[in-house]
């Protein structure tokens, strides 16, 4: 099993900026897969394509964050995801 190297991390931030460099044309799409009762944990799926157009996903990811980590990290998403489409 390869194991994670914290020096090798790319900020999504920073994978975003890439990802809209490399597909304009592009979109990301998220959604809310899980909250817990209490509001307290979110899981959020996220789909990238290379082409608006796109049907299959070129990469695909799953994150789970307490509630305001990952409403901040959706925002800056969102913010970006609808920043690029047409």
């Amino acid at each position: 099993m390869a194991k994670f190297n914290l020096n090798d991390y790319e900020l999504v931030e920073d994978r975003l900026k890439k990802f809209w460099k490399d597909n304009p044309n592009g979109r990301v799409e998220t959604e809310v897969i899980h909250i817990t009762d209490d509001g307290s944990c979110v899981t959020v799926r996220a789909l990238c394509y290379k082409d608006i157009e796109d049907i299959n996903p070129v990469a695909t990811g799953i994150a789970q964050e307490t509630k305001v980590k990952a409403a901040s990290q959706m925002q800056t998403l969102g913010w970006k995801t609808v920043r690029h489409l047409p």
